[in-house]
Formats: C-alpha cells, structure tokens, sequence
C-alpha cells in the first residue's frame, strides 16, 4: 500500500502523510481485536501514539525524498486499486480515499 502512495506525486508531502496515518490506524484497528484483552489496552496505546506522532509533522532528521517520476494516471489507478484491495479500508474509508485520489490527480 505504501509503494503505490509513494509513487503518486499528485499528492503533497502533508497529503501523503495524512494518507500513510489513516492506513496505520485502519490496520491496527483491524488487528486490535485479535489479542487478548491485557494486550489491548497496549495497541490502544500504539493507535492514540500514531495519531499523535501524525500531528508532529516530518520527524528530524529526515531526508526528503524526491518524488518519483512516470505517469501521474497510471500512478493514480495503481494507487485506487490498491485503496480498494485494502481489506482493512471500510467501504466508505476507500470511497472516500480514492476520491481523494482521483481529486488530486485532476488538480494536481
């Protein structure tokens, strides 16, 4: 999921980070049911520190990346099929992403 969002540069660097932050807290509240119940006040605390950790902005330190370069509409349809195959992604959460997606490769 994040190669195809790394590769579509309609997106800004906050965009991208925003997209990465909601598909880590979509997964970890995929598995948060699976352990057991001592275990889930950990990954309560795992989920509330990625969502802060998404509010600090570029962590010190690192490099940016230059965006790569190719066609920005087929790195779209990579990307919404991606969104879409995300089992962890509620039908809305992907509607909504992939409209996300489609909006920035037509403005962007």
């Amino acid at each position: 999921m994040s190669k195809p969002l790394l590769a579509f540069t309609a997106f800004s660097s906050e965009e991208q980070r925003a997209v990465m932050t909601k598909i880590k807290l979509v997964a970890r509240r995929q598995i948060k049911s699976m352990p057991a119940p001592d275990q889930q006040k950990e990954m309560d605390q795992e989920i509330a520190s990625v969502a802060a950790s998404a509010t600090k902005g570029d962590k010190k330190g690192t490099p940016k990346k230059e965006p790569p370069k190719g066609d920005p509409f087929a790195s779209e349809e990579t990307l919404s099929k991606a969104i879409l195959d995300y089992a962890a992604l509620m039908p809305e959460e992907q509607t909504a992403l992939v409209l996300q997606v489609k909006r920035a490769a037509r403005l962007g």
